[in-house]
C-alpha cells in the first residue's frame, strides 16, 4: 500500500472527533469500502431503521420500509464519499483548504433527505409526504448520523488497512514536526557526492555500485549462513506484505513504531512491517544497516566524516544526515572502503 508521497494528491481532513489525517481521493474510498466499514454500515442501518420515526408508516409492508432505508444509506455513503473526493480535488487549487467532516455530513445528510423523497414517494405513496417535515427529518437524521460519525471515526476508522497507514502516518508528521527529528540531522551546508574514508582520499559516488561479493564468516554455524546467502544471492526484490521492491531502486530503509518507511528511487512507502524482517531480505551487496532503526544502500551514501565523540555522520543523496553509532562505525567503513572502483 503506497503512502501519502504518492501519485495521488492528498489534503487535510479533519475527523469527527478531532484528529486530522492526510488523505487522498484513493484513501478516501478505500476506508468506506473496507469490510469492517461494511459491516458497520449494514449495523448502523438497522438501528437507523428502528429508531426511524414509524407513526406515519403504519400499514406499509416491511420491506418497503427496509428497500428506503438501505437507499437512504446507500446514497448517505455515496454523497460522503463524493464530497470527501471533492474538497480533495479543490485541495489542487487552494492550498489552505481543509475538508470538516462535520460539515460534509451535514451537507450529505441533506442530499439524502433530498434525493429518498422523490424514492419514498413512488415506494411508499403521497400519504407519507403529507405526514412528514423535512426539516425535522433532516435534523433528527443529523443528529442520529453524527453519533454514528463519532463511533465510526472512534472505533471502526482505526481497524480498516488504510485508516491504520494514515492514522501512523498523522502521528509521524506530529512527532517530526517538533524538535525531534527521528536521528535525522538537517544539513547546513552544501555536501558534494564523495565518500571520505578515514585515511583522506576520495570514491566517487557513481562507482559505487555494489558491496564486495566476499563476506566473512563470523558465525559458528557456517552451514546455515551458508544457505542464507544463497537465498539472498537468489533474491532481487524485497517483499513487504503486498509490495516488492527491486534491490536496485531502494535508497533508505528506516523504523517507524510498528512500520517502516521505505524510500525509492520513485518514492516514500510507509508500511507495516518489522524492520528486522524486512532488513533480513537484503544481500551484504545492496547496503548496509547504520543504526538499529536505519538501513541504507550504498547508492544513497554521498558522503560521511568522523564526529569528535568517535560517532560518524553519513550525508544522504537527499542532503539530510544519519549519525552512525561507534558499535557499526567500523563495519560500515569497512564496506565502503571495500567497494569495487569501475
Amino acid at each position: 500500500m503506497k503512502t501519502i508521497p504518492g501519485t495521488s494528491v492528498a489534503m487535510p481532513i479533519v475527523l469527527i472527533n478531532g484528529t486530522k489525517i492526510q488523505g487522498s481521493v484513493r484513501d478516501i474510498w478505500s476506508v468506506l469500502t473496507d469490510a469492517q466499514s461494511i459491516v458497520f454500515y449494514l449495523i448502523a442501518g438497522a438501528v437507523f431503521g428502528y429508531l426511524y420515526p414509524s407513526d406515519h408508516l403504519t400499514g406499509l409492508e416491511w420491506w418497503a420500509i427496509a428497500t428506503c432505508v438501505l437507499f437512504a444509506i446507500t446514497v448517505l455513503i455515496i454523497a460522503l464519499g463524493s464530497y470527501l473526493s471533492l474538497f480533495v480535488i479543490l485541495s489542487r487549487r487552494i492550498d489552505w483548504l481543509v475538508a470538516p467532516v462535520p460539515v460534509i455530513l451535514l451537507t450529505s445528510v441533506v442530499t439524502m433527505e433530498m434525493t429518498c423523497r422523490p424514492f419514498a414517494f413512488w415506494v411508499w405513496g403521497a400519504e407519507w409526504l403529507s405526514n412528514s417535515d423535512l426539516g425535522r427529518l433532516i435534523a433528527t437524521n443529523y443528529l442520529v448520523f453524527l453519533s454514528f460519525e463519532i463511533l465510526f471515526s472512534a472505533f471502526v476508522f482505526p481497524t480498516t488497512r488504510r485508516g491504520k497507514t494514515l492514522l501512523a502516518q498523522a502521528r509521524l508528521n506530529h512527532l517530526q514536526s517538533g524538535d525531534e527529528r527521528l536521528h535525522i540531522i538537517p544539513v547546513e551546508e552544501t555536501v558534494r557526492p564523495t565518500i571520505v574514508p578515514a585515511d583522506g582520499t576520495t570514491a566517487s559516488a557513481g562507482k559505487r555500485s555494489a558491496a564486495p561479493a566476499t563476506v566473512t564468516e563470523t558465525s559458528g554455524r557456517p552451514g546455515k549462513e551458508s544457505r542464507e546467502q544463497t537465498t539472498s544471492a537468489r533474491r532481487t526484490e524485497l517483499v513487504v506484505g503486498s509490495e516488492s521492491f527491486r534491490f536496485e531502486a531502494l535508497r533508505m530503509i528506516r523504523a517507524e513504531e510498528h512500520y517502516v518507511r521505505i524510500t525509492t528511487t520513485t518514492g516514500v512507502h510507509l508500511l507495516r512491517f518489522r524492520f528486522s524482517d524486512a532488513i533480513s531480505q537484503l544481500p551484504d551487496e545492496v547496503g548496509i544497516q547504520v543504526h538499529r532503526s536505519y538501513w541504507l544502500s550504498y547508492d544513497a551514501i554521498a558522503g560521511r566524516r568522523r564526529l569528535p565523540d568517535s560517532r560518524t555522520l553519513v550525508t544522504l543523496w537527499n542532503g539530510e544526515t544519519v549519525t552512525v553509532p561507534r558499535a557499526r562505525r567500523k563495519q560500515l567503513e569497512a564496506a565502503l572502503m571495500a567497494l569495487p572502483a569501475d
